[in-house]
């Protein structure tokens, strides 16, 4: 890119770059050159001289600045690309705030579920109360959930096919609804006519959204998930919640903020989640007004 670049712009490349710039990707190049040509056009060399960049993102400043000092340090003239990158101005840009569900909304989340089919009540109210990811609730098998029953300890498959496990002493009718939900059944006429005449108990949770009946392998008809997905943002809406900020995994986020509400360790809540770091469970902690308000002195 380097030899291409200061062919651009007029200028004879070195012979060599040096270490600090190996191993850059074909895309990093092609960047760096095109932004260069695009600041200085096919002018001769670089110059320490800005040209004017007050139009420019500050996406495209930033690969600028790194250009220009990928550049004079290829010209084995670090000191210069360094002193020109500093003057290139940074543009600040007020980033949305990601919103997190409250405990306010999940306990209108948890109220709407009573206005779903009763099928559908458990799987959302498992992923309110005990925190699981929308696959391992979807991969949940009814050997597991029984074994749940008899022994008071769920154990199933985390991601990253990691074996895991919940107590569910307090969320034991949840796993008694699951197992009384009925497996989904087609939507046409046609393919409800092809069932079998004693439709065996779904055997992975997942069978309660979407059944395996009557599925034309040409014409998918979404994935699981999706089908999951709509009924949490169903679920939302009949809150009177924005549908839009509401997924399976941000309800994962609303019930560890909700464990440290209650006081439970982040180590704890670390454990509740399968995460293998603790920073990552810190980024699911999130703390309201509200939460400000109480501690701050008056």
């Amino acid at each position: 890119m380097f030899a291409q670049t200061a062919t651009l712009i007029g200028m004879p490349p070195t012979t060599e770059a040096p270490r600090s710039l190996a191993g850059l990707s074909p895309k990093t190049e092609a960047d760096y050159s095109k932004v260069l040509l695009r600041a200085y056009g096919k002018l001769g060399p670089v110059p320490a001289l800005l040209p004017d960049l007050s139009a420019w993102p500050e996406s495209s400043l930033k690969i600028l600045r790194a250009a220009i000092r990928s550049y004079w340090t290829r010209q084995r003239k670090p000191e210069i690309g360094a002193e020109t990158a500093a003057q290139i101005p940074i543009k600040f840009s007020v980033k949305r705030k990601v919103q997190y569900p409250t405990e306010k909304e999940m306990l209108a989340f948890e109220a709407a579920t009573a206005q779903l089919r009763t099928r559908f009540r458990p799987l959302m109210m498992a992923l309110v109360r005990m925190g699981l990811r929308a696959e391992e609730l979807l991969k949940l098998t009814r050997p597991q959930l029984e074994r749940a029953l008899e022994t008071g300890e769920l154990f199933f498959v985390r991601k990253g096919g990691e074996e895991g496990s919940l107590p569910i002493n307090k969320t034991r009718q949840i796993i008694e609804d699951l197992l009384a939900a009925d497996a989904a059944k087609p939507h046409t006429a046609k393919d409800r006519a092809n069932l079998p005449s004693s439709i065996p108990p779904w055997q992975e949770v997942g069978e309660i959204l979407g059944s395996e009946f009557g599925k034309k392998k040409d014409k998918p008809t979404g994935t699981r998930y999706n089908l999951l997905l709509r009924l949490v943002k169903k679920t939302a809406k009949l809150a009177g919640l924005d549908p839009r900020k509401w997924t399976p995994h941000k309800l994962r986020h609303g019930f560890a903020t909700r464990m440290n509400r209650d006081g439970a360790p982040a180590a704890t809540i670390q454990r509740a989640l399968a995460h293998k770091n603790l920073l990552t469970t810190q980024k699911y902690i999130h703390a309201d007004v509200s939460d400000v308000e109480q501690f701050m002195r008056g």
